[in-house]
């Protein structure tokens, strides 16, 4: 079976590592700029969409830069294959209102691995389980872009706002396993500044508020943290949980129990998880979670 990858960037080499794990039949044909591309493993290079045309699909993973999303959706939609796209599936209201979900394949899967993270896998199941009544919502998410952009990071699409950076788009994770948790908040309030140097002209700060009907989550992100801190807290009526996304804990802060930990590569797994999804979900024809209609309004709540 043959996969199409529009974007060979780390994410999609990442991707294509998982499936051929999954199933070393898969077939990968990356659409290249030029000829002078770099070829990555047995990946079959093409450079044209007529050599795009020619051929038939398993599905496509769109991974290019976030402004050029709604370009390649659309000139995907003629071959009628399953898509999965990157986060985020696109950048402005201007691109939401241009797009037209008529003529969009109904498979259509955004990837928002952090709902497959063993921790919010974990954290669902509590949270239905113990239905706690929750006071307060706090995540945190801060690191430093060089270091994961790891050639110029000035030139990268994260720094510049006209290509889809700021981080509430690169870093809204935290916005989308929010909602899965809790639902779509009826109020949205937004403050994205630059308050450094790190950027070209794109947001290096966000503080999100989800209003919601008995509590309030408070987001926060950024691009110029050194020492990376990735944290939720839950404040209910009856203790206080922290999950700890570099740790890898759950904490019940009251009674100091450790409720979850794992030493395995938690984030690797999530990539992994979602892998598997995605395949059953294309063969189901049928996609429950991170679809079009849930990205759309995800992406309305927060534009």
């Amino acid at each position: 079976m043959k996969i199409l990858i529009i974007g060979l960037g780390s994410i999609a080499k990442k991707h294509i590592t998982i499936l051929k794990e999954i199933n070393s039949e898969f077939k990968f044909y990356a659409l290249r700029h030029t000829k002078s591309s770099d070829s990555w493993k047995d990946v079959i290079n093409i450079y044209s969409w007529e050599e795009v045309k020619s051929s038939s699909y398993y599905f496509s993973i769109i991974s290019s830069p976030s402004h050029l999303h709604l370009e390649h959706i659309k000139k995907l939609t003629e071959l009628q294959i399953p898509l999965m796209v990157e986060k985020p599936l696109f950048i402005s209201k201007k691109q939401l209102n241009e797009f037209d979900k008529e003529k969009i394949h109904p498979t259509l899967y955004v990837a928002f691995n952090m709902r497959f993270h063993p921790l919010i896998i974990f954290l669902k199941e509590y949270l239905k389980k113990n239905q706690p009544l929750i006071y307060e919502v706090n995540t945190y998410c801060g690191s430093y872009l060089p270091d994961w952009r790891l050639t110029n990071h000035k030139n990268s699409y994260s720094s510049k706002a006209n290509l889809g950076g700021g981080v509430y788009l690169d870093l809204m994770h935290e916005l989308d396993y929010l909602i899965y948790l809790f639902g779509m908040p009826l109020r949205v309030n937004k403050n994205n500044r630059r308050v450094s140097d790190i950027t070209e002209d794109s947001s290096d700060y966000s503080n999100i508020t989800f209003d919601y009907k008995d509590f309030s989550a408070q987001i926060i992100l950024n691009y110029y943290r050194r020492d990376k801190k990735r944290i939720l807290e839950i404040v209910t009526a009856k203790n206080s949980l922290e999950i700890d996304f570099i740790k890898g804990t759950v904490i019940d802060l009251l009674s100091k129990k450790l409720l979850f930990k794992s030493q395995a590569d938690l984030m690797e797994d999530s990539y992994k998880n979602q892998i598997n999804y995605l395949l059953k979900s294309i063969d189901s024809k049928n996609i429950p979670i991170n679809n079009l209609s849930e990205a759309r309004g995800v992406l309305k709540k927060i534009l």
